[in-house]
Order: C-alpha cells, then sequence, then structure tokens
C-alpha cells in the first residue's frame, strides 16, 4: 500500500478535531500549517502535476535534516542495447545516502558479461551503478526532462518523453507486501518518500509485452547482480525514480498487552534537531473505523491514546514542521497468542494393501497420531461470536459469483441444459470483460466447435485469441485426423471473420508436454496477467458439478501458455488461423 499526502491529510486533521474546543485558534492553526498540503493535494487532483512540481518537491525534501542528511545518491541503471539504436533505459533508480566515502563512485557494469536474452535477437542489456553527489540531482533530472537524456554516468541513456508522477510515501512490507518494494533499496525500517517520472508508452518495450516471459528472463538475470524484480513491475519499465529514505528519526510502533494498547519507540538522527511530530493510529473491520487515536510523540516510549481490538492496524507519524510523513505502517498485527499443539503416535500402525494388476497387493504401514490438545502462550483467543464473519464470507461470496472469480455449476438432472448455457455466458462474459487485448484458451479436448462457442463471441476488434488444444486421447494415443476435422469446422463456420484475429494450435508428435489443466488466460489486462481455472473442459461446461475460479497468479500460467505455445511452431501443430 502506498500512502501520499492526499490520503493522510485527511486523517491526520481528523484528530485535530478531538481538540476539546475546536475554535479560531485551531482552525488558524490548521490553515496554516496545513494549506500548503491542500495546495499539494488540490495539484495531484486536478492533473497540474507536473515536472516543476515534482522538482520543488525534491527541493523541499532533499535538505539536510528534513528526512536525512544526504550527500550523495546511489544511482543504479539497467540499460538496454537495442540492434542498432543508442542505449536506452530500462528502468533506473536513484537512492539519496548519507556516506562517508565514495562519495562519486565512478560508472561500472556489476555484469561482466552483456546480458543475453534467447527469443530477443540482437539486443543486450547490462547492470551500471555509480554515485553522484546529491546536489548535481536536480541539473540532471531538468536535463533529462529537456534533452530527453540521463547523463549521471556521463554516458547519455535516451529515455522517452517522461511524465513526473506526484510524490507518494512507500512504508516498509508489514502484513501485506508492497508491490515498489521490490525494486526499492533497503526500505525495511521508516519508509521512503519516492519521486517518480514515468515512460507511459513503453514503446521500447513492446516486445515485453508481447511475451512476457522475455521480462521474467530479464529480471532473473538482473537480479543475479542487484535484488531488482522486473518481473513483477513490469508497469516501471522506462521509469525513473528517486528514492528519498526517512533516516532523520528511527520509529517503531509496539503493543502493550497489559492495555491491549500501542506505543511509538522512536529516536532521532544524532545530527537532527528535535521538532514536533505525532503519531495517528487507526483499526478498522468489516468497512468501520473501530479504534483511533494520536498523540504528539517524544524520543523514547510513548503509549497513544488508543486501544486496539485485536485484528490489523495503520499507522503513520507525521512531522508538524515540515508538514510530511517520517514514518508508515502498512496493514499490520502483532501477535498476541501462540498455539501449540502436541500429538501422540500410536504404537499400533494403520495397516492395508494396494491391489497391483496381476501381482500381489503391495503392503502399506502409516503411523497413525492421536488427535492434538493445543495450549496456548500469552491470551487466549477471544471467543466472538461468528456471525459478522459469516455475513462478510456471503457477502463475499456473492461478489466474486457477481465478477465470475468463484462460481459453481451444479446441474439440475431434471434440466442440465440450463446450467450449461449459464457456463457458456459465463465464459463470454469474462472474455467481454478482460479480453480487450488478448484471450487465450488452453484445453486439452478443445475443439472446433469450443472455439466457436467462445473465443468467437470475443468482441474486441484485433484481439489477440489463442487456442491450444492436444490432439490425443487421455491415455496419450493420438486422435486420428484431429486437424483436418477440427480445421474444417472451423472452415465452414467462420463467417466472415470481421475483426476476428484468432491462432489454433495442437501438440502433436514429441514437440512440447501432455497437460490437463483448463484455463482461460487474459495476459494483458489493465491489472497484468488473469487467469481463470475452468474445472472442466469446454465441451462439457456446466454438465456435471466444477467450480471456475480466478487463479491468484495469472501471470505464472500465462508463462507456462507461452512456454508450450512456443514449442509448437510447425506446420503440423497449426489447426486453423485466421486469414
Amino acid at each position: 500500500m502506498q500512502l501520499n499526502l492526499d490520503e493522510v491529510m485527511p486523517f491526520v486533521i481528523g484528530y485535530l478535531i478531538q481538540f476539546e474546543k475546536f475554535g479560531q485558534a485551531e482552525l488558524a492553526y490548521v490553515h496554516r500549517h496545513f494549506a500548503p498540503i491542500r495546495e499539494r493535494q488540490l495539484r495531484m487532483n486536478s492533473g497540474m502535476w507536473d515536472h516543476t512540481s515534482s522538482m520543488k518537491e525534491l527541493a523541499r525534501l532533499i535538505p539536510s535534516g528534513v528526512l536525512g542528511f544526504y550527500n550523495c545518491a546511489e544511482v543504479t541503471e539497467i540499460v538496454a542495447f537495442p540492434p542498432d539504436e543508442v542505449p536506452a533505459n530500462v528502468f533506473t533508480i536513484i537512492v539519496a545516502e548519507e556516506r562517508t566515502d565514495d562519495l562519486c563512485a565512478p560508472a561500472r557494469f556489476l555484469n561482466s558479461e552483456r546480458l543475453r536474452i534467447g527469443g530477443l535477437r540482437g539486443w543486450m542489456f547490462g547492470v551500471m551503478q555509480y554515485r553522484i553527489a546529491i546536489n548535481v540531482l536536480p541539473s540532471l533530472l531538468d536535463t533529462c526532462n529537456e534533452q530527453h537524456q540521463w547523463k549521471g554516468s556521463g554516458h547519455p541513456l535516451a529515455v522517452a518523453a517522461l511524465t513526473a508522477l506526484p510524490t507518494a510515501f512507500v512504508p516498509a512490507d508489514s502484513a501485506r507486501h508492497v508491490p515498489l518494494n521490490g525494486v526499492l533499496k533497503n526500505n525495511f525500517w521508516n519508509g521512503s518518500h519516492i519521486l517518480e517520472w514515468a515512460d507511459t508508452t513503453k514503446a521500447t518495450f513492446a516486445p515485453f509485452f508481447d511475451n512476457s516471459p522475455l521480462l521474467q528472463d530479464l529480471s532473473d538475470q538482473v537480479q543475479q547482480c542487484v535484488p531488482i524484480s522486473l518481473a513483477a513491475l513490469s508497469d516501471r519499465l522506462g521509469n525513473i525514480i528517486v528514492q528519498l529514505p526517512v533516516h532523520v528519526l528511527l520509529a517503531r510502533f509496539a503493543g502493550v498487552r497489559a492495555t491491549g494498547g500501542i506505543a511509538v519507540e522512536m529516536d532521532w538522527h544524532p545530527k537532527a534537531t528535535v521538532r514536533p511530530v505525532r503519531a495517528s493510529v487507526e483499526s478498522r473491520r468489516d468497512g468501520t473505523v473501530v479504534a483511533c487515536g494520536s498523540a504528539p510523540i517524544q524520543a523514547g516510549h510513548t503509549p497513544l491514546p488508543v486501544t486496539l481490538p485485536r485484528g490489523s492496524f495503520q499507522a503513520v507519524i507525521w512531522d508538524d514542521t515540515y508538514e510530511l510523513i517520517l514514518a508508515a505502517k502498512g496493514e499490520s498485527a502483532f501477535i498476541n497468542t501462540i498455539g501449540m499443539t502436541s500429538q501422540i503416535s500410536s504404537p499400533e500402525p494403520r495397516v492395508f494393501t494396494i491391489p497391483v494388476d496381476g501381482g500381489t497387493p503391495d503392503p502399506q504401514r502409516i503411523g497413525v497420531m492421536s488427535q492434538g490438545v493445543t495450549n496456548y502462550v500469552g491470551d487466549l483467543p477471544e471467543k466472538v461470536p461468528p456471525w459478522t464473519d459469516r455475513r462478510i464470507f456471503r457477502d463475499e461470496l456473492s461478489a466474486l459469483k457477481a465478477q465470475k472469480r468463484f462460481v459453481q455449476y451444479r446441474p439440475d438432472v431434471t434440466d442440465p441444459a440450463t446450467e450449461r448455457k449459464q457456463a457458456l455466458e459465463d465464459i463470454r462474459y469474462l472474455i467481454g470483460q478482460h479480453g480487450e487485448e488478448a484471450a487465450w484458451l488452453w484445453d486439452p479436448y478443445l475443439s472446433g466447435k469450443d472455439i466457436l462457442e467462445t473465443l468467437f463471441f470475443c468482441s474486441r476488434s484485433g484481439s489477440d485469441l489463442r487456442g491450444l488444444t492436444a490432439a490425443e486421447t487421455i491415455d496419450g494415443t493420438p486422435r486420428p485426423n484431429f486437424v483436418t476435422s477440427e480445421g474444417a469446422v472451423l472452415e465452414a463456420n467462420k463467417g466472415n471473420c470481421h475483426g476476428l484475429r484468432l491462432e489454433y494450435r495442437a501438440k502433436i508428435g514429441p514437440a512440447g508436454w501432455r497437460f490437463h489443466d483448463r484455463f482461460l488466460i487474459f495476459p494483458r489486462t489493465r491489472q497484468g496477467a488473469k487467469a481463470w481455472s475452468l474445472g472442466k473442459s469446454v465441451n462439457s461446461l456446466g454438465t456435471t458439478h466444477h467450480i471456475l475460479q480466478e487463479v491468484s497468479d495469472g501471470e505464472l500460467v500465462m508463462h507456462a501458455f507461452l512456454e508450450l505455445w512456443d514449442q509448437l511452431t510447425g506446420a503440423q501443430h497449426l489447426v486453423w488461423k485466421t486469414p
């Protein structure tokens, strides 16, 4: 979760309203301290944010003592060397640091040999790292904006016309992983402010979006040099990020077991000038705020005026002087109870046999454990009536069903056709919702008729439609004349193919490997790759009980599909393709 000023300002002002008398003096306080934030907020919301806005923020944040005591910046560039083109920026991160030596380390490649990716002929890559003085950073960013070149290393790197994004605050990972931490450096403690300039077209990187395993390959090789996970953040390709870690203080939130409350343990940097800071914490459940509190904090241990119920909380440390976040904690929870279960092994095993065709049954001995007894260390688990949890589960299940993210099909034996019709309509709904750029069906029994009943219903002109099947029976026996017969079905029923871009391949012969699972894959949605497990082959959807559900990592399913697809490129594998 990212926090920016737009999100934090109402949260902080809400706690100011806890004053017993909120009169003219308090209103003046709010105006004086939060008017600059409101101005930045309005610029963000109105689309007025630009390079000048980011440079003003940089000038506000990097002075010594505001967030840290920066005197240099470490720059890591992932560089592409396209065939017959100038070197281009794949991703650059600039991390502000405080160092006592090597303030301006020369540029060097961290890879001993140029990185190469199979399937991307002629391209080479490298990971370059160096340091620059912090005071030259603004001029380098201005030059980059004006000339579309990043010149930090002294070797110009081509960049697109970048768009400045509003500043954001990235907390350390907690109960939930923050995706940007996959590319930030050592964002373990208070968190970091980031300024980002984005390549919004990403035209240079089209090969990576057309064939995402290429990006995974590059990411794997880059991670052998630096801990930057590009594959998980393809939306950052071509971008430049400035990371400003908060070092002016070190803070952590700790549970107070005796009261069920929370406290802040904080200490200032030895060079820091102590100034007023405030901690705010809140806990939410079921869309409601169930606890909140805020108080000024000082060095050492400061309890906050709040009692947290069991569950998660979020917290922020706010700087009243500079109007900015000095620490934030994403959704987190404290461990109040640890349960330890002990089990006793029975001296007598379970003995049975497994029959073997034409042979002696195979004997088995399985150790049997008694039912466990659980002992708790800490507070005993609360005995909370389950009615709210049950209602939340029902609501979530209804929402998942409406979005086709989890649907059960239970056909009525007296009317099986109704559930079959509904199942096909659900597949067509998903293709309509997510198939704007591409939709791929992966099913070992996918037929020409199945494709006509599903992918042909994609209303998006030019969408990349693919079908992948196996031209063999369940025991691996080839199905005779499969390509001819299924291709003929499509050819006879294809109509005018208006706006249709479809290719249908089959696993035939030794190439590739046998497969069993059935998936509907959308490789390029606004949220990244998505995939649904069908539960049954398309030809029998809705005919017996099965579950249609979205899988947790569509990217991995997409990569598996492409890995097999790219091995079935022979003429014998092509069943049918739009003219």
